[in-house]
């Protein structure tokens, strides 16, 4: 990643790489706000939705600590056009993730992003693909950002096709539910628990740590489901790192599973 320290041999490409992202950052920020718009809030002569959620996923991606101006210039350049009606679900999802995972950009800034980015999902939620949800779940959860109706709105679209989420989208969301105190969602949870224990096999450390943690800090005891993370976890054990080893034992002695 741009934003770590280089390896032996690297430190040029390293060099080459910050310097090219530092151009971008600021070529970025050169067309933000100042574009033409249509009728739907679209850039006509700036960043499209999907341009801009990709240039913040990649900066984010690449852990290269873009200035101030970067983030908070595309906040509200996102706040002001991922609204439109052709942005497309993986746009909004991304475009959180990018924040949630950089933790940059100023409160206000962040806040009116997140705030549109919901308004925007909560009424098209049955589009957005398992990731998606899983992403957006766990934007917003990371990101520190509560909107209820949102979590209501993706668990009530979730709950029918939670079957297809991947290991990854099954941790991440019960992640995040749990992470917002969102107790009151108990069946979707439990819909979750029932998923995850089909795909256990599936689960890395990071998968199998957050899964017990969330549904312990849920207060959401499923049997099988501890049963089967413990299993999976003995197998794994020697490739967890101190904070998987903690979190999963701690998660184990809250619910008084053992």
């Amino acid at each position: 990643a741009v934003g770590s320290a280089p390896k032996n041999g690297e430190d040029a490409a390293c060099r080459l790489a910050r310097a090219m992202f530092a151009e971008l950052c600021d070529e970025a920020c050169l067309r933000f706000g100042g574009g033409a718009y249509g009728p739907d809030g679209e850039s006509l002569d700036g960043f499209k939705p999907q341009e801009l959620a990709n240039v913040c996923w990649a900066m984010a991606t690449a852990g290269f600590e873009a200035t101030p101006a970067f983030w908070d210039g595309a906040a509200a350049e996102a706040a002001r056009i991922m609204a439109a009606p052709a942005t497309q679900p993986q746009n909004l999802a991304n475009i959180c993730w990018a924040f949630a995972k950089s933790g940059c950009g100023s409160p206000d800034a962040v806040d009116a992003l997140f705030a549109a980015v919901g308004a925007s999902a909560v009424v098209r939620v049955d589009e957005f693909n398992a990731q998606e949800l899983g992403n957006t779940a766990w934007a917003y959860a990371t990101a520190g950002r509560d909107h209820p109706q949102l979590f209501d709105a993706i668990a009530a679209s979730a709950m029918p096709r939670v079957d297809r989420f991947i290991a990854q989208n099954l941790a991440n969301t019960v992640w995040a539910y749990a992470k917002c105190g969102a107790e009151s969602q108990e069946p979707f949870l439990r819909a979750i628990a029932r998923a995850a224990l089909a795909k256990l096999g599936d689960f890395n450390p990071q998968n199998l740590t957050n899964t017990a943690w969330a549904f312990a800090t849920a207060g959401v005891v499923v049997p099988e489901l501890f049963d089967g993370v413990a299993a999976a976890s003995v197998r794994q054990l020697d490739v967890f790192n101190p904070q998987n080893l903690s979190n999963t034992g701690w998660a184990f002695a809250k619910v008084g599973y053992y």
